[in-house]
């Protein structure tokens, strides 16, 4: 009997959107919470001081997604030199992953508690794109039935290139549930904080706490710790 089937792109996409609102979410929880308090973070700092925050979050999470999903699949699928390179420089790039996020929790301090100047509009394509890339390479996805397809498909030479194309698609779903969810929250709490400047601000400041601890996680090396205490939780 051949394992090895084509899902379709269509399948592929579902399965990594629906693999975030099932129980597999106890592993996407390696950076699902962290993107969230970020969105909500980032949302509520906008506010502060643009006209037009929804569309700054819509800029860095498209951003987020593109990259996020490219750099997924490419590690997903280890037949590209490119691949290869994320593969193996990936405790390196975990490292400055974990120095962007912090700079990313420092954005947040100073210009969501303390009113500094933020960045320029230009920069919330790249600021998104370095978090799409950052969140790729932390995350030791915990293998969901449909990316088991994918990768047993990808698995002969002649369906390599397809097979990125569908952990690709697969990427794109599991990135589109993390933009759709962080909006959801970042509206809410918007809306919940109303115009409560302290109680804003500790919002910010407590979206900024988490994104220093994931930064401490990936930099100090306990991010696998981390990753084991979730799988624990799902094996029990």
């Amino acid at each position: 009997m051949d394992l090895v089937r084509d899902i379709g792109f269509i399948a592929a996409y579902w399965g990594g959107f629906s693999a975030f609102f099932s129980a597999w979410q106890l592993c996407i929880m390696q950076i699902s919470p962290f993107f969230l308090f970020f969105a909500a973070g980032f949302y509520l700092t906008e506010a502060r001081h643009s006209k037009n925050p929804i569309r700054a979050l819509l800029l860095v999470f498209l951003a987020y997604l593109i990259t996020f999903s490219i750099i997924f699949a490419f590690m997903g699928i280890p037949r590209f030199g490119i691949s290869r390179y994320l593969l193996y420089n990936k405790e390196a790039l975990k490292t400055v992953a974990a120095i962007y996020t912090g700079l990313l929790a420092l954005y947040l301090v100073l210009c969501g508690i303390y009113q500094k100047r933020r960045v320029r509009p230009i920069a919330y394509l790249p600021a998104g794109a370095l978090l799409g890339a950052s969140l790729a390479v932390a995350y030791s996805p915990c293998i969901t039935p449909a990316m088991s397809d994918i990768m047993n498909f990808a698995g002969k030479p002649e369906n390599v290139m397809k097979g990125y194309y569908l952990l690709l698609s697969y990427a794109v779903g599991l990135s589109t549930a993390f933009v759709l969810s962080g909006a959801a929250i970042a509206l809410v709490l918007d809306h919940l904080t109303g115009k409560n400047p302290l109680i804003r601000k500790l919002a910010i400041g407590f979206a900024a706490l988490v994104l220093f601890a994931f930064s401490f996680l990936l930099a100090s090396g306990l991010m696998t710790s981390y990753k084991s205490f979730l799988v624990g939780l799902v094996l029990d």
